[in-house]
């Protein structure tokens, strides 16, 4: 008979491979637009970091599980997003400049909720760290729409500019 912990690494991995699965048919979706992508993951991320706000400890177990899978799913998609719009011969740079900042931040965020948590609480904490990640969303919400702009005034520029 299988043990309650095991019960429990299997629907963990389960979960996991049914993540991956989706991750792989939205994979052209993906590469066509992920700022779509990016915002579905971070808000996911938020209303996840929302479940632990509450406090309830069986859900937050839960919810902190599928926050760390979620992460392996947002990776994927920013690396391949950096690799398609930025030139060969900075890719070296800037993949390593992306891993830096990465690291710098989990440190600092480390510190930094730590404090949060030691002074104010958990739920406070958690609070703080939904705020956030409320700014990716809106920059992956606004910055499609200011490209779409751009892109529009540069075509019609060109027109008059031709004509």
């Amino acid at each position: 008979m299988a043990s309650n912990y095991q019960l429990r690494v299997l629907s963990f991995s389960q979960l996991l491979h049914g993540l991956l699965g989706i991750t792989m048919k939205l994979e052209k979706k993906i590469e066509t637009n992920p700022y779509i992508s990016l915002t579905i993951v971070e808000s996911v991320s938020l209303l996840l970091v929302g479940v632990l706000t509450i406090g309830f400890k069986p859900l937050g177990a839960i919810a902190t599980s599928i926050l760390l899978a979620v992460e392996d799913v947002r990776h994927p998609i920013v690396i391949s997003y950096l690799n398609k719009f930025f030139p060969d011969k900075y890719k070296n740079t800037l993949f390593s400049l992306n891993s830096g900042v990465g690291a710098l931040g989990e440190i600092l965020s480390g510190i930094i909720f730590g404090i949060i948590a030691v002074k104010f609480g958990l739920t406070t904490t958690f609070l703080v760290a939904a705020i956030f990640l409320l700014p990716p969303i809106i920059i992956y919400w606004v910055v499609p729409k200011i490209n779409d702009k751009t892109s529009i005034v540069s075509i019609s520029s060109r027109k008059m500019h031709n004509s």
